[in-house]
């Protein structure tokens, strides 16, 4: 039995892959690529009980979209959790949209973030309590992303556009030192760790973004 339910959720999550990426060929602005597929890894389901996905920050959106365009028609999908998928998609475009014009946020676009983003907090909050013991992973997890992106929303009152001081770049860099580390042994971790930086990533001008302008001050 326990075999079978293992089948339906991996053909499950084939199938689904498959139509997110023919979606994003002719919805998205960037096409998914060929090899992308959702895993129980990217789902969070092999450790822990939160079910998240895992993945680039553009992947997330192309899938966002997607799961708005897949539930507007369908009546047996909850309300609440419509309403959620597009406060969120709706909030976050407006400044990635407004980040194309400028840093700073207009009063005007400051207040439609706070209205939209509070909207979303609060579809959020009840799907979370509403979907609780829905199945035995917790759907709609609150801490600590929630605090997060709480923080996140109430930025926008800075006038700054919060997408600006976003730390994607540093948060990759931590990966790759978190892989390295993984690696090494507990007592020589910190010298091992930089010895293997400085000959494999640390050293590839290629592929690090910001080579050129370490270089220069050599």
């Amino acid at each position: 039995m326990h075999a079978c339910a293992c089948c339906k959720v991996e053909a499950r999550m084939r199938n689904a892959s498959r139509l997110i990426r023919e979606w994003s060929k002719t919805h998205g602005a960037q096409s998914l690529p060929a090899h992308w597929c959702l895993t129980r890894g990217k789902l969070g389901l092999k450790t822990g009980k939160f079910c998240h996905l895992h993945g680039k920050g553009w992947h997330t959106t192309v899938v966002l979209q997607f799961l708005i365009d897949f539930a507007e028609d369908k009546a047996n999908i909850d309300p609440l959790l419509k309403s959620a998928l597009w406060s969120a998609n709706n909030f976050l475009s407006i400044l990635q949209e407004h980040r194309k014009q400028s840093t700073l946020l207009t009063s005007e676009i400051i207040q439609q973030v706070l209205a939209v983003g509070g909207f979303f907090q609060k579809c959020y909050l009840h799907l979370a309590v509403k979907y609780k013991r829905f199945c035995p992973y917790l759907l709609f997890y609150v801490r600590p992303k929630f605090h997060l992106l709480t923080h996140f929303i109430h930025a926008c009152e800075k006038i700054r556009n919060p997408l600006c001081s976003s730390t994607w770049m540093d948060e990759t860099w931590i990966g790759q030192i978190m892989k390295l580390a993984s690696k090494c042994h507990k007592r020589t971790m910190q010298l091992t760790t930089l010895q293997r930086y400085c000959t494999g990533p640390g050293n590839n001008f290629e592929t690090c973004a910001c080579a050129q302008n370490d270089f220069a001050f050599l």
